[in-house]
């Protein structure tokens, strides 16, 4: 084995090695940018979630506090009632059309407010209707 055939393997093991570590640099790179955009997206999602679920538990209470204020002009009024029936299950539509007509078997605005805030955060919590205030006149 000469000198010549030394470097030549020494050359080829260093170039592989270099081409190696390239791979495994670059592999490396990509699963770190996926897994980091993994999380942003996750996060952001949940995020979106969370806008929209307070978006949705504004639209009740703004709903509720227009139609306590006995507006002159209804177009807000049912754009807030027709908008909340889309998204409200069943019940709570009811619920909620009940205490607009003020019939006689309707909830009182503060239980279904916490049964929209049940219904939205997805869990039971210890909020009761006795502890919502509202300021009346």
């Amino acid at each position: 084995m000469t000198t010549h055939d030394v470097l030549e393997i020494v050359a080829s093991n260093a170039l592989l090695f270099a081409l190696l570590q390239f791979i495994a640099s670059t592999w490396l790179k990509a699963r770190l940018e996926a897994s980091i955009r993994s999380e942003y997206d996750r996060r952001l999602e949940q995020y979106r979630r969370e806008l929209d679920r307070r978006e949705k538990a504004t639209m009740v209470a703004e709903l509720f506090a227009e139609w306590m204020s006995h507006p002159d002009d209804l177009k807000h009024l049912n754009r807030l009632t027709w908008e909340a029936s889309l998204w409200l299950p069943s019940h709570l539509v009811k619920a909620v059309s009940k205490r607009l007509h003020n019939s006689a078997d309707a909830q009182d605005i503060k239980e279904i407010l916490v049964e929209v805030r049940q219904h939205l955060s997805g869990a039971d919590d210890d909020v009761r209707a006795d502890e919502l205030v509202h300021f009346t006149r």
